[in-house]
């Protein structure tokens, strides 16, 4: 295996603040007995640095490979990663379930008073509705107009 690949991990954070926090707490702890190191890449889009060899499943290079081999979670093991983090750290929860209120009342907000939600064209602004005699006249009036 590449000396320069051996131990990398990679992590998304949807802020740079809980970035640097998580960056702050893990460096210089130890996993495996070996002592994490952690520091900011410049790269914001991995699309690039992915193997697609390895995403259609078939890379030979293993730990010689340059590129980066993306291990997915399970939909049940991030689950309970979740719930695991919402029992030691309930702010969260606390904080996820304003947002959604929030969310909602934006979603309220944007609905009529009648229940209905609002099209994103207002009744005002759309065209008016023409018979088919209507539409062919319009459609020969414009080619007339072209033609001259």
């Amino acid at each position: 295996m590449g000396d320069h690949l051996i131990g990398n991990v990679y992590a998304k954070f949807a802020s740079e603040e809980e970035a640097e926090i998580a960056a702050r707490n893990l460096n210089g702890r130890y996993y495996a007995g070996r002592v994490i190191s952690t520091e900011f890449s410049p790269v914001t889009d991995f699309k690039e640095s992915r193997c697609r060899q390895y995403d259609e499943g078939n890379c030979d290079r293993g730990g010689y490979c340059n590129f980066m081999h993306l291990k997915h979670i399970s939909r049940s093991f991030k689950k309970s990663l979740q719930h695991q983090m919402y029992y030691e750290h309930p702010e969260y929860k606390e904080r996820r379930i304003q947002r959604l209120k929030e969310e909602k009342k934006r979603k309220h907000d944007k609905e009529s008073p009648d229940g209905r939600r609002h099209r994103s064209r207002t009744p005002e602004k759309l065209p008016p509705v023409r018979t088919s005699e209507e539409r062919r006249a319009m459609i020969e009036a414009w080619n007339r107009e072209a033609n001259r």
